[in-house]
């Protein structure tokens, strides 16, 4: 438990360091972040009480390096301002910001089956997708438009991303609804994978995952009932 709440609580002061700032702050605060992973990882002494037990958590859980830098690779998209083109380009920026949690959480819960690893990065990619289904229009108002171009030309919205900066227009609403209808279609396979490593945990940590899973599918079926607007 101690160990969850020290990834949580680091992964949480990383999105918010980024996200709570101006966008002219955004990339000294990156850079503070990537500094601050450095002397955890290096083993130096934490004034910081977040850094301190999540410096702990690593040591004591071998999580490597490389899954809490590509959460900082996730936020520097952000910072980037990036727009995605393609489902893909949007799969990657999942893994970033969530795929890669759910392989830390791994190293938390005592998995290590390669599969189970990734059927716990597919967990995060469908939660990171909900999230983006859900929060479209608070996105909009940060500047930030997750849905893919092409999916958004599929329905009638194509360069939509070229609007941000202004009000959410009014004619964008009806096949941006359509857009996420569809989008709401691709976490399911990755919850079915993700449902697929529940046996390689421990009961009590297998029905935090779970219900975690099924709060988050719920999302997906709430937005459906209110029309995906």
């Amino acid at each position: 438990q101690e160990h969850a709440v020290a990834c949580y609580a680091w992964c949480r002061r990383a999105d918010d360091a980024i996200d709570l700032v101006p966008p002219g702050a955004q990339g000294a605060a990156l850079a503070t972040l990537e500094a601050e992973l450095a002397r955890v990882y290096a083993g130096e002494e934490m004034d910081d009480a977040v850094l301190a037990v999540f410096q702990h958590a690593v040591e004591e859980r071998g999580i490597p390096k490389a899954y809490a830098l590509d959460l900082l690779r996730g936020m520097e998209m952000d910072v980037e301002g990036r727009h995605y083109q393609t489902l893909d380009d949007l799969l990657d920026y999942c893994y970033h910001v969530a795929g890669c949690v759910g392989l830390m959480m791994c190293h938390v819960m005592g998995v290590r089956r390669d599969e189970a690893l990734k059927n716990a990065a597919h967990l995060g990619i469908a939660m990171q997708l909900t999230n983006i289904c859900r929060d479209v229009a608070e996105d909009w108002g940060r500047d930030r438009l997750y849905l893919p171009d092409d999916l958004l030309a599929r329905h009638g919205a194509g360069g939509l991303w070229e609007r941000l900066g202004g009000p959410f227009p009014d004619d964008a609403r009806g096949p941006v609804a359509a857009a996420i209808e569809e989008l709401l279609n691709e976490p399911e396979r990755y919850y079915r994978s993700g449902d697929a490593g529940l046996g390689d945990l421990c009961w009590r940590s297998g029905l935090a995952i779970r219900t975690a899973r099924s709060v988050y599918s719920a999302i997906g079926k709430r937005i459906r009932a209110q029309g995906c607007d």
